[in-house]
C-alpha cells in the first residue's frame, strides 16, 4: 500500500471517529433533561413550608422555588387536556379596553375601545363587519373600563406634548339625526362623509390626580384613587354620570399613593402596593359598608394579588430569585399553598359562576430575568397556554395550548368573559388585539 493511500485512509478514519462520537455524547442528554423539576408535588397541591413573606391572619406558607425555566404542563393535581376549541381574533386593531354583552337579538357583541381614534366599535363575534358606536375622536387612549352593557366607561388618554394624563366619565349616547350644526361639529372631530348616523361620548374630566380605577363586580359603580402630595384617597362614584357631584363615598386613604386597587365582592375592595421586585409588598381588604381595613398578605416581594368572587381566596404572586412563584392564600384560615401555574393575577380571571374556579394564562417557559418589572415595561413576553383551575379540588384542564412558534405567541392580558360565561376573551399585550375561544 502506498504511503499517500495510508495518510487518506487515516485521515477517513479520525472523520468518522469524530462523527460517531459526537452523536454518543449528544444522545446521552436531551434537551429536556436540562429543564428543572416544577416546584410543585406530583399530587394535588403541595404541602406547606416556609415563604419570604406573611400573612396578616395566619402564619403558614410554602417553601420557596426559584428554579427558571420551569415547564407550566407539568404540575401537580388532577389535569387533563380537553378538546381544544378554535382560537380566533375578533378585533384586529389596538384597543383600550373592551367588554362583552349580548345584545336584543341574542348575539355575544365585544365592544372596543380603538387606541387610535377613541372611536367605540361592537363586534358580534359570529360576524366579521364591525359597526361603529361612536364617532367622538380621542386620541391616544390607553386604557379603557367598561360600566354594565358597555353603556358607559372610564378612560385614561393622554394629551398635550408633555402627555399629561387624563381620566374621564363618560356615557355611551345615541345621536339624533344630523342636522348642519351637529355635521359641521363631526367634520371637526375629523370625521367626514359618513354614512351613517353614529352617538357620542358624553364626558366629565375628573381631576388630574385621579391616576387609578376599576369597576365594581355588578359594572354599576366605580372606585378611583385620588393623589395628592398628603397622600391617597379611595372614592367610590356611580356610573351613571350625572351623580358624580352627589354620591361619592371615600373608602380607604393613605400616606402612600403607589396602590393598585380592586372590587372583587359587592361589599368589599382590596387594595395593593404597587409590585417591584426588590420591594416588599402588602395586600389590605376594605370592607365597603363599615369601612374595616384587614391586613391580608405583608412584606411580599414584588406583590401582585387578585381576590376571589367570593372573598375565600387570594391569587398572589411573589418574585423569587430572578423568576416568580404563583401562591394561593385562604383568607379564613389564613394558609398559604402553591398554585399549580406559574403566572400572575394580571393574566387571570375568577369564574362569577364556580367561585373556585379561575381561567388563567400561563407561560409554558420564562427565562432568567427581574419580575413582575422586565414584563411589565416590555422587556420580556410570554407564550401562553390557558388553563381553568378548580382552587379548591385541584383540577386543572387545559382550553389552549400555547403557540407552536413565537410568531404566534400569544401573552394573554384582561381576561374577561361574556354573561353566560360561554366564551373567554383576552387582549393579546404584544399588539392590544383582542382573541377569543368557547368554553
Amino acid at each position: 500500500m502506498s504511503r499517500k493511500l495510508s495518510i487518506i485512509i487515516f485521515i477517513l478514519f479520525l472523520v468518522l471517529g469524530g462523527v460517531f462520537g459526537y452523536l454518543y455524547f449528544t444522545s446521552k442528554s436531551s434537551p429536556n433533561s436540562q429543564l428543572p423539576t416544577p416546584s410543585s408535588s406530583t399530587s394535588g397541591f403541595p404541602t406547606s413550608g416556609t415563604v419570604a413573606g406573611s400573612v396578616g391572619a395566619g402564619n403558614t406558607s410554602t417553601s420557596s422555588n426559584s428554579q427558571l425555566l420551569t415547564p407550566n404542563s407539568n404540575f401537580g393535581g388532577t389535569s387533563n387536556n380537553q378538546t381544544l376549541g378554535a382560537v380566533r381574533q375578533v378585533v384586529n386593531v389596538p384597543v383600550a379596553g373592551a367588554t362583552a354583552f349580548t345584545d336584543s337579538r341574542g348575539a355575544v357583541v365585544v365592544r372596543y375601545v380603538e387606541r387610535e381614534t377613541g372611536h367605540v366599535q361592537d363586534q358580534p363575534i359570529t360576524e366579521k363587519v364591525s359597526s361603529r358606536v361612536t364617532d367622538t375622536t380621542i386620541p391616544k387612549i390607553f386604557n379603557a373600563i367598561f360600566g354594565k352593557d358597555g353603556k358607559f366607561l372610564v378612560f385614561q388618554s393622554l394629551s398635550g406634548k408633555f402627555n399629561q394624563l387624563n381620566t374621564a366619565f363618560a356615557d355611551i349616547k345615541k345621536a339624533l339625526p344630523a342636522t348642519s350644526t351637529q355635521a359641521a361639529d363631526t367634520a371637526l372631530l375629523g370625521e367626514q362623509n359618513l354614512s351613517t348616523v353614529v352617538g357620542n361620548l358624553d364626558g366629565t374630566l375628573l381631576p388630574a390626580t385621579v391616576h387609578r380605577a376599576v369597576a365594581s363586580p355588578d359594572k354599576l359603580s366605580y372606585l378611583y384613587f385620588n393623589e395628592s402630595s398628603d397622600g391617597a384617597l379611595a372614592v367610590i362614584v356611580p356610573g351613571d354620570k350625572s351623580k358624580l357631584a352627589k354620591s361619592l363615598t371615600t373608602v380607604f386613604s393613605s400616606k402612600l399613593t403607589e396602590w393598585a386597587p380592586d372590587w372583587p365582592t359587592t361589599n368589599t375592595v382590596t387594595f395593593t402596593t404597587r409590585p417591584a421586585s426588590n420591594l416588599p409588598g402588602y395586600m389590605y381588604s376594605v370592607n365597603v359598608s363599615n369601612k374595616q381595613k384587614t391586613l391580608l398578605l405583608k412584606n411580599v416581594l414584588g406583590l401582585t394579588a387578585s381576590m376571589s368572587p367570593d372573598g375565600s381566596t387570594v391569587l398572589y404572586t411573589e418574585s423569587s430569585g430572578t423568576g416568580f412563584i404563583s401562591r394561593l392564600y385562604d383568607v379564613k384560615l389564613g394558609t398559604i399553598t402553591n398554585f399549580p401555574l406559574r403566572t400572575y393575577p394580571e393574566k387571570c380571571l375568577w369564574s362569577k359562576k364556580t367561585t373556585s374556579v379561575v381561567y388563567c394564562a400561563a407561560p409554558a417557559y420564562f427565562s432568567s430575568g427581574t419580575y413582575p418589572d422586565d414584563w411589565y415595561i416590555g422587556a420580556t413576553s410570554f407564550s401562553d397556554a390557558l388553563w381553568r383551575v378548580n382552587v379548591k379540588t385541584g383540577e386543572t384542564t387545559q382550553i389552549v395550548p400555547v403557540a407552536d412558534n413565537r410568531a404566534n405567541a400569544q401573552d394573554m392580558i384582561k381576561l374577561f368573559t361574556d354573561e353566560k360565561e360561554l366564551n373567554l376573551f383576552w387582549v393579546n399585550k404584544s399588539d392590544t388585539t383582542v382573541w377569543t375561544v368557547p368554553l
